[in-house]
């Protein structure tokens, strides 16, 4: 994203938020269920960093939509609440423990029939 033009707010949101989950997956020594699927629940919400440059480069970030149009540009800055990024956040965490849980049924079936379990 940095490559295309946008700010250094993704770079800089994928670093922490990898970062993160990565601690987390040490603290459960890389084995634990519970800890890896906390983990990939958290490495989820590195996409949310896209968004957040509308509150943390504002200015910038209105810059680069306003190609897209003055009424997008307004609508977006409308929509981009402080408020609203709890949501995206909350959606992307729980979107990556209804994944992680799919990937383990799928991994445990096709792994059980293969024999390596």
């Amino acid at each position: 994203m940095v490559a295309m033009g946008h700010t250094y707010v993704p770079l800089v949101h994928a670093i922490i938020v990898m970062l993160v989950a990565e601690l987390v997956r040490k603290m459960g020594d890389y084995k634990s269920l519970r800890y890896n699927l906390i983990s990939f629940a958290i490495f989820n919400t590195w996409i949310c960093g896209s968004l957040m440059q509308m509150l943390l480069a504002k200015d910038r970030y209105i810059e680069m939509c306003m190609m897209m149009g003055e009424e997008y540009t307004t609508a977006l800055e409308k929509l981009i609440t402080y408020q609203n990024m709890t949501f995206v956040y909350l959606g992307a965490i729980i979107g990556g423990l209804v994944g992680g849980y799919i990937g383990k049924i799928l991994l445990k079936k096709h792994f059980e029939r293969a024999g390596i379990i």
